[in-house]
């Protein structure tokens, strides 16, 4: 430990530099040795560990915190989100109960029992908690809406359905890792085999829709889910009073199933959507396999990791690719990128620069309004592309969600399109 063996000492000191974190050799003896001469302070340490991922260390000091002080409700509060992210939903609920037993008004512990016992498979006792008060604050009453959806929710779509559809694909062969991946897409490229390769995650998902029963079923929910990522998208929530776009994202999802390889969240990315017990999270991931489960498509459609764009770039994928001498198309919002690749040896001879995300706003002319990549510049560039064939071409698509668009209009111009994402930051930054 510091010098100054105190709660208050460290709480200063990771305020500064969490690198502290990291360097000890024993954490969870320093968390037991450390004199908590403060509540808040010793809160404080445990928030800084669990957002380091040090989770049983975080509930070493928890754990004396609630012996020093048995009426801090946040310390059981945060030691219930603790023990989520290590997979232990019942200890969860149980300390969660003991926070709002403390504190009956606190909606957010209320939210955090609900949620915790619902994805346990436990929705009766969730929805009990819900079925004994009355809200009267808007804010918390949206809440509590979107949490009663949630537990429906999960009692018709367990998310361990997705967990037995992900291990169905892996056992039948058809879940790929990096290396099989690497060989899938460059056989279609050797053979000059249209070739599309997609990633749905939570975003996707939050915009996927099944029928009007489910949309009216959980309403708030989505929207809710929805109107975060149009922010974070687009910068603003617009769309989500717009026709076209509902329609533009139903049009999309047709095509999803068409396309040759497919990533979709992970086990460990269900797990942490578990772990941090995300209604936003959870019920996207769980709409991907909804989607997915049993839909025909290409005989040699298959799946991966919804990551795997990143995972690519520790293999010699990318530089195989450009090994291959096809020339490139490039839609990005970084400007850059297509000189990136040229000085490593691509040919790219088509290259869109379109509005960018929350990472990478576009901001209009003497306006700090974002500049939307959704309606004109999405038609604009689709329409070039369609208008000649791309077979020969292989198209990098780092365009956001509305850029799933480009890689099923590059396939069925028979292109090569591969769904590159956030890669095209780095690139941008660090070059290949």
């Amino acid at each position: 430990m510091a010098p100054d063996n105190t709660a208050t000492h460290l709480d200063e000191l990771l305020s500064k530099d969490r690198s502290w974190i990291q360097s000890r050799q024993d954490l969870d003896r320093d968390m037991q040795t450390v004199e908590i001469d403060g509540e808040i302070q010793a809160l404080n340490i445990s928030i800084h560990l669990r957002h380091a991922g040090r989770h049983h260390e975080a509930l070493t000091i928890l754990e004396r915190i609630r012996a020093k002080y048995p009426l801090s409700d946040l310390a059981y509060y945060q030691a219930a989100m603790n023990y989520a992210m290590i997979g232990d939903l019942g200890r969860t609920a149980q300390l969660g109960r003991r926070a709002m037993q403390l504190q009956p008004s606190n909606v957010e512990y209320r939210s955090l029992v609900a949620r915790a016992l619902s994805i346990a498979g436990q929705t009766g006792a969730a929805r009990r908690l819900l079925l004994t008060s009355h809200e009267t604050d808007p804010d918390r009453r949206s809440l509590l809406e979107r949490i009663g959806q949630f537990i429906d929710y999960c009692e018709a779509y367990p998310l361990q359905g997705a967990r037995d559809t992900l291990e169905r694909f892996v056992d039948d062969g058809l879940y790929l890792e990096a290396e099989a991946v690497r060989q899938h897409i460059l056989q279609a490229v050797a053979q000059g085999r249209p070739f599309s390769f997609v990633r749905l995650g939570d975003g996707e998902g939050a915009w996927l829709s099944f029928n009007d029963y489910d949309e009216g079923r959980y309403a708030a929910m989505y929207r809710g889910h929805r109107v975060e990522f149009l922010r974070d998208w687009f910068g603003t929530d617009q769309l989500i009073h717009s026709e076209d776009f509902f329609r533009f994202s139903i049009d999309l999802q047709t095509g999803f199933s068409g396309h040759d390889l497919i990533g979709i969240p992970p086990k460990a990315r269900l797990d942490q959507e578990q772990g941090f017990l995300s209604t936003r999270g959870i019920a996207s991931s769980v709409n991907v396999y909804r989607l997915l489960d049993g839909r025909a498509g290409p005989a040699s459609k298959r799946f991966t990791s919804n990551s795997m764009n990143l995972t690519l770039h520790e293999t010699s994928f990318y530089r195989d690719l450009i090994a291959t001498g096809r020339p490139l198309g490039v839609i990005t919002s970084q400007a850059g990128l297509a000189d990136v690749l040229r000085a490593g040896g691509a040919t790219v001879d088509h290259a869109f620069v379109v509005p960018g995300d929350s990472r990478n706003f576009t901001r209009g002319e003497g306006s700090d309004e974002p500049v939307c990549q959704y309606p004109r510049f999405l038609s604009e560039v689709d329409a070039q592309i369609g208008a000649e064939s791309q077979e020969g071409r292989i198209w990098l698509v780092a365009a956001g969600y509305v850029g799933k668009r480009y890689i099923q209009t590059v396939k069925n111009r028979r292109g090569v399109a591969i769904d590159l994402g956030s890669l095209a930051d780095f690139w941008a930054r660090h070059g290949l």
